[in-house]
């Protein structure tokens, strides 16, 4: 029989924790504190106050479409149009992802639109309807006289991404779809895939004028803004 006396075991060894040759840190047996602990304790102080410091909120960065309303004073007309769309056609996040993608990245031309429907349909793991509908719905949005114009201008570009500080702590942020400018003035082109547009159109509207906010005052030139259901 063997029996175990717990009082002979040591149950709460010191943990081998935090620095390693606290030693040092020590004061001689006639001082009462170290330089070396005081200065420790200065720098422990100093790491906490720089911790909380950087937990505080200096920034409130919010995008176009977080934004309820408008921004103030701009009342910009929005353009609405539509492309042509194939009864019973796909629909949901996953389509609109698609859609946008392809328009991103095809050229404006509208050159290997399928091959390129097929490469981001994978990725997204996309059926082959919604692969097909997609190629469908970028072919027609390229046909477009919007995009008819983006093609023929000297400055185009797609997923522009914007930043801009505004009054105080508030910062702007967003991607605009499509923006050209055309005879000194920037047009903003930005796609939706909604089935049914009208539910959501205000909030809609209510981006775009944040993006023509944030680019006339970055660009200091007037813009037009235009929402292509595609």
């Amino acid at each position: 029989m063997v029996w175990w006396d717990p009082k002979t075991l040591k149950l709460a060894p010191p943990a081998n924790l935090g620095l390693r040759q606290e030693e040092i840190l020590k004061a001689d047996p006639n001082e009462t504190e170290s330089p070396s602990w005081i200065a420790y304790r200065e720098w422990t102080s100093q790491r906490q106050s720089v911790n909380t410091s950087g937990q505080q909120k200096e920034f409130d960065v919010f995008t176009a479409t977080e934004a309820v309303d408008a921004p103030s004073g701009v009342s910009a007309a929005v353009n609405f149009e539509a492309t042509p769309k194939v009864p019973g056609r796909s629909a949901g996040p996953r389509f609109g992802t698609l859609v946008h993608t392809i328009l991103r990245d095809v050229a404006l031309d509208g050159a290997d639109i399928d091959l390129m429907a097929k490469v981001h349909g994978r990725v997204l793991g996309a059926t082959d309807q919604e692969i097909e509908h997609a190629a469908q719905a970028a072919a027609a949005a390229l046909k477009h006289p919007l995009l008819e114009r983006a093609r023929k201008s000297k400055v185009c570009r797609r997923e522009l991404p914007i930043l801009l500080k505004l009054d105080h702590t508030r910062i702007l942020e967003g991607v605009i779809d499509l923006a050209f400018e055309e005879n000194g003035t920037w047009h903003i082109v930005d796609f939706k895939t909604d089935a049914e547009i009208g539910p959501s159109r205000k909030r809609y509207e209510n981006q775009l004028r944040w993006y023509c906010f944030a680019l006339a005052r970055l660009n200091n030139a007037p813009v037009e803004a235009h929402l292509l259901s595609v």
